[in-house]
């Protein structure tokens, strides 16, 4: 089913990831969502035998998300890359770290039901910033920032997605509430 939209962007700070459980920081928004791009890294080797291809393995890798977004504000990008802001200012130190992080959104599909994804535990790298003089044609820049998402130590999961013409999914009403809850 194709996608036709992109909706509700949302992140959490992962705070713990072990055997015991997962916990992650309140949902906060990122308003002004334009593209969500998830690149799944997986590899495949065909062994060999008997003069033809005999089986197949695979092995899932990380995941590649590219988030282009309106505006990053500060406080947002702050929170998302380990900086600090202070007085309205960001500070970027050699020695922040990125904390690891959950990404929520919703993207309608072509039937007018809705696909919600949660992507559990990543972390995103510095953005490039660019910007263009103005000319006879106005022309946006807008901020795109991307991560790498891995598995969950505690049970092994990286996303979860459900859609809204399922039956069997009752969890829409309550999906940005907290990552857990769905």
């Amino acid at each position: 089913m194709s996608l036709v939209g992109l909706n509700k962007l949302h992140y959490a700070k992962l705070t713990k990831d072990d055997s015991t459980g997962v916990t992650y920081s309140t949902v906060t928004r990122i308003v002004g969502a334009i593209e969500a791009d998830i690149e799944y890294q997986t590899n495949a080797t065909t062994l060999y035998a008997d003069d033809k291809a005999f089986a197949v393995a695979t092995a899932s890798g990380d995941i590649k998300l590219s988030l282009n977004v309106e505006d990053l504000p500060l406080d947002i990008r702050a929170d998302l890359l380990g900086h600090t802001v202070k007085n309205g200012v960001m500070e970027i130190k050699g020695g922040d770290e990125p904390p690891y992080v959950a990404v929520l959104y919703e993207s309608q599909k072509r039937d007018g039901s809705i696909r919600y994804m949660k992507l559990l535990k990543g972390k995103f790298q510095e953005p490039n910033d660019s910007a263009k003089t103005k000319t006879d044609t106005p022309e946006f820049t807008t901020p795109t920032i991307e991560g790498t998402f891995v598995n969950r130590e505690y049970d092994g999961i990286s996303v979860k997605m459900a859609d809204s013409g399922s039956t069997a999914f009752t969890g829409a009403s309550t999906w940005y509430n907290s990552v857990e809850e769905s």
